[in-house]
């Protein structure tokens, strides 16, 4: 009420349309055991993050279940990682200093807003549940002109910076997200190809790992016991 009365809406009173929302990302992080534990020692997964809970497709309800009992499953065996462990070791801070240096080294000049929004609107158009490979290339191309700008250098200054290192983030994300999308040929649940119309179950029917290859990213695929009813 607060909120939409700040708009000037009065939902006692006024009519109000609804639109629908999408939800698109299902998964993405492998939970391997039962304490949400993923395939990166000492990292945790819940809620929406996990991949291999889901299926193919998001079960709707209120999520009780990703937060309350996943979450009440990580939180145990995050402790117990923690108390198995008496030291912790030195972190690497090399890859932190080399982004934030980047961030920081004078560059061609550009607004981290500008870029952010411009990839904002381009995976909102293209990447969404109907998707083909010619949007999808579109919104690579933001997506590379990021990465670009940022090897020349951020040009930020301290009181920006993070701006910076989110504009890199949404970068990383969003080339993530396109690569996978753009290798999956085929439509299945919330990912529909316009250009692959129909189900590929002989060559997709099966989760993808996506891991670091040096600037590249290696696919492999990942089966899971399902039945048809997942799909």
């Amino acid at each position: 009420m607060r909120w939409m009365t700040a708009k000037g809406i009065d939902p006692r009173r006024d009519a109000m349309e609804v639109g629908i929302a999408f939800q698109c990302l299902n998964g993405g992080v492998r939970m391997t055991d039962t304490a949400a534990s993923a395939t990166i020692s000492g990292l945790f997964v819940i809620g929406e993050l996990a991949g291999g809970v889901r299926g193919p497709d998001r079960p709707g309800g209120n999520s009780l279940a990703e937060s309350q009992v996943f979450g009440h499953r990580a939180g145990n065996g995050a402790a117990r990682y923690a108390a198995a462990r008496a030291e912790t070791g030195t972190p690497d801070g090399e890859p932190v200093a080399e982004r934030l240096a980047q961030a920081l080294r004078p560059g061609t000049g550009f607004s981290a807003a500008v870029l952010a929004e411009d990839l904002r609107r381009a995976m909102q158009t293209h990447c969404l549940v109907e998707k083909n490979a010619a949007g999808m290339a579109e919104a690579l191309k933001i997506v590379h002109q990021i990465r670009e700008l940022l090897a020349q250098g951020g040009g930020a200054s301290p009181a920006n910076v993070m701006d910076l290192l989110s504009l890199d983030n949404m970068a990383t994300t969003a080339g993530i997200i396109l690569a996978a999308c753009l290798r999956r040929q085929e439509s299945r649940s919330s990912h529909y190809r316009t250009d692959f119309p129909q189900r590929d179950d002989a060559g997709s029917a099966h989760s993808v790992v996506l891991q670091r290859d040096g600037n590249d990213i290696r696919f492999s695929a990942l089966d899971y016991p399902h039945s048809d009813q997942q799909h």
